[in-house]
């Protein structure tokens, strides 16, 4: 029945009427047959033989779905393998158009983030089909190949873009993790020590596991200090700006190298900034008569009078910036609220948006 539904549902997407969704419709079709004749792998070889479209387009998810059925059946394995390679090469063509040629507004169907978790995600099945196969070294390079395209700290702040891959095809939020278990268990621990360094810059909530590797490969070694330089070699150079404060006195980033730099990228108008703006004060309160930190806040798209008043009605004390709307090009900001971390030697660290104060406070402690 939940099949019938489904398919009646795919057929009625698939008309003129709804040209962005007939776009997926083809791969959407081809899943939901396998689904119904998941017991029949006769059928769902001949499902798998007809032309349905994807490779690159919206359809892939389901096409990857697909695969994972015909996994099931060990006569299929070669298919559902050759399925996920020319998809995954699909995919890498689109990421390198999206790196050299279009930008993130030009592309709201298929933003680089979701093109990256897919990529991860047909990756990691192969490293599962063959770590299953004990073909060890085929697997390694499929985790890896996997752990690569993981979800960035900058993909992070965009999840919704990939929410309906996770959900759906119920993969990992991140993909190093598996990979550096595997990576360990032949052995190749320093290799792994590299991938967790990776995921911990992405979710600070990971760095104990990089800490208890790196004990185990280096006995009595620093881990701080291993964590700063790794840190520092990892990160992009932050971009310089000079901006005026609310009451026109300069404001230079180059003027504060040397410290741990906050920056918030917020607007008067912008509902989830307001809701985080009093976090922001209180860390601005806790945080002024430090000489190692500072706080950075720079007003987008607005008005200097709006600001102000904002400001004044809300009786808040942080400092803020007028954007000149080069700075958030220079940082390549998506949407708002964006917080970053500048290291004291000048580097970019993304911060969540949920979690930011915590992992700010991982860093200076």
């Amino acid at each position: 029945m939940q099949v019938t539904i489904i398919l009646t549902f795919v057929v009625v997407l698939a008309s003129p009427a709804y040209p962005v969704c007939a776009r997926l419709s083809s791969g959407l079709r081809a899943w939901t047959s396998a689904l119904e004749w998941q017991n029949s792998p006769v059928r769902i070889k001949q499902i798998a033989k007809t032309p349905f479209g994807g490779k690159g387009s919206l359809s892939d998810r389901y096409c990857l779905m697909l695969a994972d059925i015909m996994d099931r059946y060990p006569t299929l394995h070669s298919q559902s393998n050759a399925l996920r390679d020319s998809i995954i090469a699909a995919l890498k063509t689109k990421l390198a158009s999206f790196d050299s040629a279009q930008s993130f507004e030009q592309n709201q169907n298929d933003p680089p983030a979701r093109i990256r978790y897919l990529i991860a995600y047909a990756s990691w099945r192969k490293a599962k089909y063959f770590e299953g196969q004990k073909r060890i070294a085929d697997a390694a390079y499929w985790y890896k190949q996997a752990a690569a395209q993981s979800p960035t700290a900058e993909d992070r702040q965009e999840q919704w873009t990939y929410f309906y891959e996770f959900n759906i095809m119920g993969g990992p939020q991140e993909f190093q993790s598996d990979c550096a278990t595997f990576l360990v268990s032949i052995g190749r621990k320093l290799e792994a020590l590299s991938i967790l360094t990776d995921l911990a810059f992405a979710d600070q909530t990971k760095k104990g596991k990089a800490a208890q590797l790196f004990a185990d490969v280096n006995s009595g070694g620093n881990f701080e200090k291993y964590w700063h330089d790794e840190l520092i070699s990892r990160l992009p150079e932050a971009a310089n700006f000079q901006l005026n404060d609310l009451s026109g006195n300069a404001l230079s980033l180059a003027s504060l190298r040397g410290k741990w730099v906050v920056i918030d990228f917020w607007a008067t108008w912008c509902a989830p900034c307001r809701a985080q703006l009093p976090s922001v004060d209180a860390f601005y309160t806790s945080t002024r008569n430090r000489a190692d930190v500072s706080l950075v806040t720079i007003a987008c798209e607005d008005e200097l009078k709006n600001v102000k008043q904002f400001m004044l009605t809300n009786k808040y004390h942080f400092p803020v910036a007028m954007s000149d709307s080069i700075v958030e090009k220079a940082y390549k900001i998506k949407g708002y609220p964006t917080h970053l971390m500048i290291t004291p030697e000048g580097r970019v660290l993304n911060l969540s948006i949920d979690s930011w104060e915590k992992e700010v406070a991982g860093y200076i402690g």
